[in-house]
């Protein structure tokens, strides 16, 4: 499998995502880093698109998990946002 493969299947995963509680982004989180970990080479706007997707996935999932509290409306709107601009990203490159 190359990077381009990796690629496609970190799209894959982001378009598959459905998620509403923390464990599910928790989860995301885990799935996309394990992918993105396996990629070599990476484009500078990818990169920039992932870390923010990623942090945010880290940050809101512990949040919630250690509260026992669920995602806000906004936090998983938030989510969204950054799910789309990473694929938008992932696309740009023509895949």
């Amino acid at each position: 499998m190359n990077d381009l493969d990796r690629l496609k299947l970190l799209l894959t995963t982001l378009n598959q995502f459905t998620a509403t509680d923390a464990k599910g982004l928790g989860r995301l989180a885990r799935e996309i880093e394990s992918i993105w970990s396996s990629i070599s080479e990476k484009s500078q706007d990818i990169n920039s698109k992932y870390f923010a997707l990623w942090d945010a996935l880290e940050i809101i999932a512990v949040l919630h998990q250690e509260a026992g509290t669920s995602p806000t409306d906004i936090e998983l709107s938030d989510v969204n946002r950054m799910i789309y601009d990473l694929k938008k990203s992932i696309e740009n490159i023509g895949l």
